[in-house]
């Protein structure tokens, strides 16, 4: 038990690290009223160049968490609890007043690790994958992708558990962070509804 709260703790504080809002108050474009540490925040006050290497740094903080856990414990539980911290981290970093993003990209880097693990994990990210890039680019609506991509992982893991092709870590991480993800999402969801969404195209 001891080893699972440390990796949530250690999960919880790189996940933290919000390299979007540091990038954003260096930029001078965040917004003290309004703050977000979203890289699709950046790719709609800044561009393209700042949203490409933002997403990327916060998926590869999320999979060097993951990874280090497997590393040293070789046990998936530890896997999921560094992936559960640094999603929690991501979405209320400590360091920023608890105001992150809303944590896609680090639980997409939490599940490219256990992707290695569980190769059939290969198929279920690639399709939620294809939804989120589908879905935005035809409706330039990327949280309407990211939350339908959201929605897809957590079906089609909770499937893929039932029929055996995945062990229950792979369900409770992609429970969890999905739950965090919806949270997170929650505003988006009331402005879809009431037809005033953010579109951001891609740029």
């Amino acid at each position: 038990m001891w080893q699972i709260l440390v990796w949530l703790a250690l999960g919880y504080i790189i996940g933290s690290v919000s390299f979007t809002r540091l990038y954003k108050r260096w930029y001078g474009v965040e917004n003290n009223h309004l703050v977000s540490g979203t890289p699709t925040s950046a790719l709609r006050e800044i561009g393209l160049h700042a949203f490409i290497p933002l997403a990327l740094l916060e998926v590869i903080k999320g999979i060097i968490v993951t990874t280090s856990a497997y590393a040293i414990t070789h046990n998936e539980w530890m896997v999921v609890a560094a992936g559960i911290g640094v999603v929690t981290g991501h979405a209320w970093p400590i360091f920023f007043d608890f105001q992150g993003g809303k944590s896609l990209s680090a639980a997409f880097g939490g599940a490219i690790t256990l992707m290695f693990i569980h190769p059939p994990l290969i198929l279920l990210l690639g399709i939620a994958l294809t939804i989120w890039m589908g879905v935005w680019l035809y409706t330039q609506l990327m949280s309407l992708g990211s939350i339908l991509a959201t929605l897809t992982i957590l079906i089609s893991g909770t499937v893929a558990y039932l029929i055996q092709l995945v062990p229950l870590p792979i369900l409770v991480f992609a429970w969890v962070a999905a739950l965090v993800i919806l949270v997170r999402h929650r505003g988006n969801v009331i402005r879809l509804i009431q037809g005033t969404e953010h579109s951001t195209p891609l740029q």
